[in-house]
């Protein structure tokens, strides 16, 4: 049977929350757009599907806000769908402490900005938000449940053959998969990776105390154990690092002892603790490709770099990439010329392949100077919290930095101007 050819501007393939964001900041310029998304929509949005809590820098937040969805997202209590959980929660402060040590470092974000330093949002808000506002283009498709099973890469065009007998025909695909991703490697991309047995356990717990807006971050011998404040102001995620030997032991404890091992890493400083929800666990390591393009084809997200998640600055790093190829391919559409051409795609690797790999060095060196019980190394970072907590103009310039400082140089949709 032939397949149906339909054109396209752009293809990407990966319905995540990168790859819709990217689609809805271009949805306005009058590129068309089609996403090939493997898994069913509606089942992505559930809970059981996904249960990661996302930790949302200034400058990610500001793009939502542009795009028309931040208030779905910062407040699901408006919809039906939502009307059982929390708004978004905000982080106001950050204290850093390293096991028992009464040497710690707190970053007051009102010493910066009258907004918060970053937002905690449940993922599947944003995906929900997300795939709503596309709705409203005629020139945005969402084709799924669909897999691609052949990708053909021509002198001007990139067709995408799907196991529905459908073919899409683009000037560009964007590799929006994942980690894993099908698309870098059937390209030949190579990628540096570093396994650092390691599994993140995450999980939102409930406790008897406000959390005040505080997230904390306890560099642990087995790795950081994160507690980021949710919407309500009585729950928190919980995002803690662990051994990959002893984590399945943990994952299989009965709730009433998982609890129990919680409660030793998480404190008493809220109260008592329960366990709201299932428990998650996910593999840490991190890949970055050597090359983030390819003939008619670019890498965008977790397909391009994926880090440790010690400063909660992922999915940001993602969304940076978005921010700067939107602009981009905006631009270059609306001047009438092809938003495949090479020269594109390299200005966008040269910026965003810089920046990245900048976070990985510094998310790879903290993971390994904290990740270990070294009584040397220990004494010495110590002794650098209490240093940095009493520099006023370094703990600003590392705010700053989290909340992703915005500057004139920043991208459009950053500082909240069309594409």
């Amino acid at each position: 049977m032939t397949a149906v050819i339909k054109n396209t501007d752009l293809v990407i393939i990966g319905g995540g929350i990168v790859g819709l964001t990217i689609a809805c900041a271009l949805a306005p310029t009058g590129v068309h757009v089609t996403i090939l998304e493997k898994f069913d929509p509606d089942k992505i949005q559930e809970k059981e599907f996904d249960g990661r809590v996302l930790a949302l820098a200034h400058d990610t937040k500001n793009v939502f806000e542009h795009l028309g969805v931040w208030d779905e997202i910062s407040n699901p209590l408006k919809t039906d769908f939502f009307k059982d959980n929390m708004v978004a929660g905000e982080i106001d402060e950050i204290r850093v402490t390293d096991a028992a040590s009464p040497m710690f470092l707190h970053f007051n974000g009102a010493e910066v900005s009258d907004d918060p330093l970053g937002h905690v949002v449940e993922i599947r808000f944003i995906r929900r938000a997300l795939f709503n506002a596309l709705t409203r283009y005629k020139n945005v498709d969402l084709i799924a449940p669909v897999e691609a099973t052949e990708i053909k890469y021509k002198q001007n065009s990139v067709v995408v053959h799907t196991d529905s007998d459908i073919a899409i025909k683009a000037k560009l695909l964007l590799g929006a998969d994942g980690r894993p991703s099908r698309i870098r490697k059937e390209a030949g991309i190579h990628t540096t990776s570093v396994n650092y047995d390691q599994c993140a356990i995450t999980c939102v717990v409930k406790h008897e105390k406000h959390h005040g807006n505080v997230a904390i971050e306890n560099f642990l011998p087995s790795g950081p154990f994160a507690i980021l404040p949710m919407g309500s102001g009585y729950h928190s995620s919980i995002v803690w690092t662990e051994d990959s030997e002893l984590a399945p032991f943990f994952m299989e404890m009965e709730e009433e002892d998982f609890i129990e091992q919680l409660k030793i890493r998480f404190g008493d400083y809220l109260g008592d603790v329960s366990l709201e929800g299932k428990r998650w666990s996910y593999p840490l390591s991190l890949i970055f490709a050597d090359t983030y393009i390819a003939h008619r084809m670019c890498l965008v997200g977790d397909a391009a770099h994926g880090i440790h998640p010690i400063s909660g600055q992922g999915f940001n790093l993602g969304m940076r990439d978005v921010t700067l190829l939107a602009e981009l391919i905006a631009e270059t559409h609306r001047l009438g010329l092809d938003i495949g051409s090479a020269g594109m795609l390299k200005k966008y690797e040269r910026v965003r392949k810089t920046d990245n790999l900048k976070m990985i060095a510094a998310t790879d060196g903290l993971n390994r100077l904290f990740s270990n019980n070294i009584t040397p190394v220990k004494i010495m970072r110590r002794i650098g919290l209490k240093l940095v907590n009493h520099q006023p103009m370094l703990k600003k310039m590392f705010m700053k930095h989290a909340m992703g400082h915005i500057t004139e140089n920043s991208p459009k949709l950053v500082r909240g101007q069309k594409l």
